[in-house]
């Protein structure tokens, strides 16, 4: 079962809530009570209330408010790298996935065969599962629950990798508060550099989604050389110059203005594509 985000129960809660506890000579402990109330209904409609975007009209993926850790700003500028550097490829697989919005658009606008996801989170599991079944690719795509690679299955091969990783290399205390965000020590992204070999394909790629807030790409280079892999190209994802192209092919004007304030969203970040590849000695082993 697909729910909607009941705006209405959410607004009905909060202006009701706020109408009642300014009434003067209203008794705290039926303000209190409203109080809890209005923070229970914000609560659950943010974390558990599943609502659906939809991809090139062809494909709806499902989400909560909170699973939401940035992804798909990102959509429209994967697709357009893909299509320039890589091309349509027949298996894509979307590392720390979360929702899986830049491997669900990938597939939506027929730029692979197969799809296979993983990320940590049962939540962010259930909802890509949820996008599977509601557009019937059992046969396409496979989601993993998988700390880093362990729980991926060893016949897993894939043509080309996207990920949006936290993106702060901090340390296991401050990382507490936000697992979206922080890579405690690096260690989402060293696992990642150092298990991904055995299931690229020869010729595959990488390309990773960071934050120039919290990195840059020499923050990487050690952990992806000694792996065998190189960095191909790295480089900001939008600028002034760019903020109103690539909006993609047949965009009306609601979303090309989407776009643009993403786009917008991305430069405030200060994001940047990491492409990575493997190195030419290690092509030939």
């Amino acid at each position: 079962m697909v729910y909607n985000i009941p705006n209405w129960i959410i607004a009905i809660t909060v202006v009701g809530t706020w109408l009642i506890i300014t009434i003067p000579g209203m008794p705290p402990v039926f303000i209190a009570a409203m109080i809890v109330f209005a923070a229970f209904i914000i609560w659950y409609a943010f974390t558990q209330l599943y609502f659906s975007a939809s991809y090139n009209n062809v494909l709806n993926i499902y989400l909560t408010n909170n699973l939401e850790g940035g992804g798909d700003m990102y959509t429209q500028d994967v697709l357009n790298f893909v299509a320039r550097n890589v091309g349509k490829v027949d298996s894509v697989f979307e590392y720390c996935a979360g929702p899986g919005f830049m491997g669900f658009f990938l597939l939506a606008h027929d730029m692979c065969r197969t799809l296979s996801l993983a990320d940590i989170s049962p939540q962010a599991v259930k909802a890509m599962n949820m996008t599977v079944e509601e557009n019937k690719l059992q046969d396409r795509v496979r989601v993993y629950q998988s700390d880093c690679l362990e729980a991926i299955s060893a016949d897993e091969r894939w043509d080309f990798v996207v990920a949006n990783p936290p993106w702060w290399l901090t340390n296991k205390k401050v990382a507490r508060w936000s697992r979206i965000l922080c890579d405690p020590d690096g260690r989402v992204h060293r696992e990642f550099f150092e298990n991904v070999g055995k299931h690229l394909k020869p010729g595959g790629s990488i390309l990773l989604v960071e934050g120039g807030r919290y990195t840059q790409p020499d923050d990487f280079r050690e952990m992806i050389e000694t792996n065998g892999f190189e960095i191909a190209y790295s480089g900001k994802i939008a600028s002034n110059k760019t903020l109103f192209k690539d909006m993609g092919e047949n965009a009306g004007l609601r979303r090309k203005i989407y776009i643009a304030l993403m786009r917008r969203g991305i430069m405030a970040r200060k994001s940047y594509f990491i492409w990575i590849k493997r190195r030419e000695s290690e092509k030939s082993r």
